[in-house]
C-alpha cells in the first residue's frame, strides 16, 4: 500500500517561459491528480480535461491551501483536480510575459478490486493538516484521522525511513505486518469513505525526532 502501488507522476510543464499547452497527462482510471505550480510571475494556468483527446474543457481544480475552486490559477500552489471519467488532463499556460513555470501532478489509482461504490466523489472540502513528532526510537505513535475522511497523504520531513501501520502494536519493536515509507518517498491513499468513525494511522522510525506531514481531506 505504499506511495508506487496509488501514484502516478507527471510534469505538465517543465521550466516553460512562453504560452503552450504542455504535455497533457493520461487519467484513464484515475479519481484525482494532485497539481503543483511553481515559478509563475505574470502568466495564467487553466486546468482543462478530456475524453475524445480532441476537445478540451476547463476543470475545476481546488486549491488545498483554502479550499477555494477555480478553472485556472495566476499564482503558485498546490491543487486538486477531479478526473474520474476523463481521458487527458493538461495545464495549459496562457497570458505568459514573466516567469519560468514548472507544472508537475500526482495521480490517485483506484486500486484493483476497488471500486467508487459507496464512496462519495466529490472533492474533498476540508483539508486537515497534522504534524506528528516521532520523538523517540522505536516507539509508537499516532494520528487519528478526521471524521467523514475521504483520503489522505503523508510523508517525513527530513529524509528518514517510516514503518506505519493501520493497528496499534506493530511499529515500535516491528511485528509484522507493518509497512514501511522508505525515505524520500510519498504514501498516497486510495479514495476513502470512513465517516464518523474514521480510522488511525500508527507510525514508529528508528530514527529519533523525525517528524511526519499528514494531510487528511474530508
Amino acid at each position: 500500500m505504499a506511495d508506487r502501488a496509488y501514484a502516478i507522476e507527471h510534469s505538465f510543464q517543465s521550466a516553460v517561459v512562453a504560452d503552450g499547452n504542455g504535455t497533457a497527462m493520461n487519467v484513464g482510471g484515475l479519481s484525482g491528480v494532485g497539481v503543483q505550480v511553481e515559478g509563475i510571475t505574470t502568466a495564467t494556468v487553466t486546468f482543462e480535461g478530456t475524453i475524445d483527446g480532441a476537445t478540451w474543457y476547463a476543470v475545476q481544480a481546488m486549491n488545498v491551501n483554502d479550499g477555494a475552486k477555480a478553472t485556472s490559477t495566476a499564482a503558485d500552489g498546490l491543487f486538486l483536480a477531479p478526473v474520474a471519467g476523463f481521458d487527458k488532463l493538461r495545464c495549459r499556460i496562457s497570458g505568459y510575459f514573466a516567469g519560468t513555470i514548472t507544472v508537475s501532478g500526482k495521480g490517485v489509482v483506484n486500486p484493483a478490486g476497488v471500486t467508487l461504490a459507496g464512496i462519495d466523489t466529490a472533492a474533498p472540502a476540508t483539508p486537515t493538516v497534522y504534524n506528528v513528532t516521532l520523538t523517540v526510537a522505536n516507539t509508537q505513535y499516532s494520528q487519528a484521522m478526521p471524521a467523514n475522511c475521504r483520503g489522505f497523504e503523508f510523508q517525513a520531513r527530513t529524509e528518514a525511513t517510516i514503518r506505519y501501520a493501520f493497528v496499534t502494536g506493530k511499529v515500535a519493536t516491528p511485528t509484522a505486518p507493518w509497512l514501511t515509507l522508505k525515505a524520500g518517498d510519498y504514501y498516497f491513499s486510495p479514495p476513502l469513505n470512513q465517516g464518523a468513525s474514521p480510522g488511525t494511522l500508527f507510525l514508529g522510525t528508528a530514527t529519533a525526532g523525525t517528524i511526519v506531514e499528514i494531510l487528511a481531506w474530508a
